[in-house]
């Protein structure tokens, strides 16, 4: 039987055409509404354990010999050039973002986002005396984060780390998971940090200083 009209290679073909429309269409889509997430390392982790998924589905249903590591590697340097092309085409260090630079984020009580890809950030909180529960958003992809928190102010970390690094004031770390730090003194109707934090190819590290 010929390569082009073998069963195995059609459902391969039709599967490549399906996740690149999908692909497309959310690319597409997140432009209209916002340059800021188009394609983040989170939603590459996701197409590259949905792909390894499918390998090993074809692989053990039609018992092909696919060489699995070779096209996760290849994908994993596409998604990591999409990425570099997309920066590239984005002002740095505008806002709270930070891409292929180094940056000292100067905390402001009306920013509540903050993102680091293919970069390294500080944000420093040292000396801010918040008169609420501020909630802060911090993500990590390809990259190094770093936050210094203040004693005096309670403060609350909910994580999420995938192949990654997020490490907090007690010192523990989460390499693929969930993370979660409370300060002795923290209450959510009190003044004080809660800062959701999400890790992925990158290092994310909160202290005290």
């Amino acid at each position: 039987m010929l390569f082009g009209v073998c069963p195995e290679f059609t459902a391969i073909h039709r599967f490549s055409l399906v996740s690149w429309n999908h692909i497309r269409l959310n690319l597409l889509h997140h432009n209209k509404i916002t340059m800021k997430k188009i394609f983040t390392g989170s939603s590459a982790i996701g197409v590259i354990v949905v792909l390894f998924g499918v390998l090993l589905l074809v692989r053990n249903v039609f018992n092909l010999d696919i060489p699995i590591f070779t096209i996760l590697l290849s994908t994993a340097l596409i998604i990591g050039g999409v990425l570099m092309i997309r920066g590239s085409f984005l002002q740095r260090g505008e806002g709270a973002r930070v891409q292929f630079e180094d940056r000292h984020f100067s905390y402001r009580p009306e920013e509540r986002n903050y993102s680091v890809q293919f970069g390294e950030g500080t944000l420093n909180l040292k000396g801010q005396r918040p008169d609420a529960n501020i909630a802060l958003s911090v993500e990590c992809s390809f990259g190094k984060m770093r936050i210094i928190a203040d004693r005096e102010v309670p403060l609350m970390i909910t994580g999420k780390s995938s192949f990654g690094e997020l490490r907090g004031p007690d010192l523990k770390t989460a390499s693929f998971g969930d993370y979660t730090y409370m300060s002795p003194d923290y209450n959510p109707s009190q003044p004080g940090f809660t800062i959701n934090a999400n890790v992925s190819f990158g290092e994310l590290e909160v202290l005290y200083v």
